[in-house]
């Protein structure tokens, strides 16, 4: 994760974790699977944009790391400062 400019969501959350979730090996294509999530914060440390980057594509396995993604940031605070944080998550699938 990168903030500009550099805010302590740096350091407080380095890690998305792994969904919790019970697939068959033929629903599905092993190798990396990237999550790109883009937020702007205003000066009080609202979200005010978020933005999708990657997955580009919207199938079932790509909406699964998205939503676990997604629900990690809701629950995260941000500095009362206006800010462009990076989230770039690779999750594997083997």
């Amino acid at each position: 994760m990168t903030s500009y400019p550099p805010t302590s969501i740096e350091r407080r959350h380095t890690q998305v974790s792994y969904p919790d979730l019970k697939i068959r090996k033929h629903q599905y294509t092993s190798g990396w699977w990237n999550v790109f999530i883009q937020i702007r914060t205003d000066g009080r440390g609202n979200v005010i944009r978020t933005d999708l980057l990657r997955p580009e594509t919207d199938g079932a396995l790509e909406k699964i790391f998205v939503e676990q993604v997604r629900r990690e940031i809701a629950r995260w605070s941000f500095d009362r400062t206006a800010a462009e944080i990076n989230v770039d998550v690779r999750f594997h699938v083997e």
